[in-house]
């Protein structure tokens, strides 16, 4: 039994949809292009560029923010790049009643999405590329948001067949994330980023059937963090970013055994699901008992076939219309 076209569906359910996206690219561009002009903060403004799961083509719908790292000359203390950037955030009208400092960044509070800039300077000689302030600890962190992306998409093309292949790995994380929201609705931890690296660091590059993908995962996941969940305490992951470090995370030992429970739970559940070779209503019944209603059923799989199949229909019709010719019979060879 094979129900990759019913993943293939569910894929695009969770998907963020194009006008989500055509949003995100309007409100980022905007105030890029505000920043790099703007008349005292164009002084030490040297680029920007996009992070995050946006970046990454990981993330789930909707579209809940967009991450954007500002790099700049700034030689002084950490906090005072944080207000430079706010006060030329704040000389924007359609931002300043919106704007909003956090620990490491300024977040911009729009009505359809929430921009995070953080604003970094670029390390000559360090072990990192770029620096952010840290308002808390009053000093600089190292960062490297331009590796989590490099690492993302070489992870994922080495998941590709061909040039025309979306890959695996980047569907996986999307699959994981979507799982989490489902799983633990109401649970701040663990964050996105860090299931995406979980994801990144305990993946079956070779699987190719999209329940395979998933379950060869959960099951790496399983076996490698086992003594981590018996023995109360959240797993260090290597950031891919800066692998000579560990990802910071708020994640606790309380919070990754809720975590690794749910995932043991989903891993029998979708052994079960991919088992059951009885009919396709019965294994999506089951799926969808792992990742929700955005996994179709068998009557919404065979519903969205029918609008496949007239989308189709309709388009031969036009083209023959076009042509000229009737195009349900078949073109005639020789002269």
């Amino acid at each position: 039994m094979n129900l990759n076209d019913y993943f293939k569906q569910f894929l695009t359910n969770i998907e963020p949809t194009s006008a989500q996206v055509t949003a995100a690219s309007t409100s980022h561009n905007a105030v890029r292009t505000h920043l790099a002009n703007d008349s005292e903060f164009k002084k030490i403004f040297v680029d920007s560029f996009l992070a995050g799961s946006y970046a990454r083509d990981t993330a789930v719908k909707p579209i809940q923010d967009v991450d954007i790292i500002v790099v700049t000359t700034w030689d002084k203390e950490p906090a005072g790049l944080l207000k430079e950037l706010k006060a030329a955030l704040d000389r924007n009208k359609n931002y300043k009643t919106k704007t909003s400092p956090q620990r490491r960044s300024i977040c911009i509070e729009l009505e359809h999405i929430s921009m995070d800039l953080v604003p970094a300077k670029e390390v000559t000689g360090g072990i990192a590329p770029l620096q952010v302030p840290d308002r808390e600890q009053k000093e600089w962190i190292d960062t490297n948001p331009r590796g989590h992306t490099e690492w993302v998409t070489g992870l994922n093309k080495k998941t590709k067949q061909s040039d025309t292949d979306q890959g695996r790995f980047v569907p996986l994380a999307k699959m994981l994330k979507h799982w989490k929201r489902f799983a633990l609705a109401n649970a701040k931890h663990p964050k996105g980023f860090w299931i995406e690296c979980l994801a990144g660091w305990n993946h079956d590059a070779g699987a190719r059937d999209w329940a395979d993908v998933f379950i060869r995962s959960l099951e790496k996941i399983k076996d490698r963090y086992a003594t981590d969940s018996q023995s109360g305490r959240a797993p260090q992951l290597v950031d891919p970013g800066l692998t000579h470090q560990y990802l910071s995370t708020g994640l606790t030992g309380a919070e990754f055994q809720t975590f690794f429970k749910r995932l043991e739970q989903a891993l029998t559940d979708a052994k079960a699901a991919q088992a059951d070779t009885t009919s396709y209503a019965k294994s999506a019944e089951l799926w969808q008992g792992v990742f929700g209603s955005k996994f179709p059923s068998k009557e919404q799989r065979d519903a969205q076939v029918r609008l496949e199949q007239a989308a189709i229909a309709a388009r031969a019709t036009s083209l023959g219309a076009r042509s000229g010719r009737d195009v349900s019979e078949p073109e005639q060879f020789g002269g």
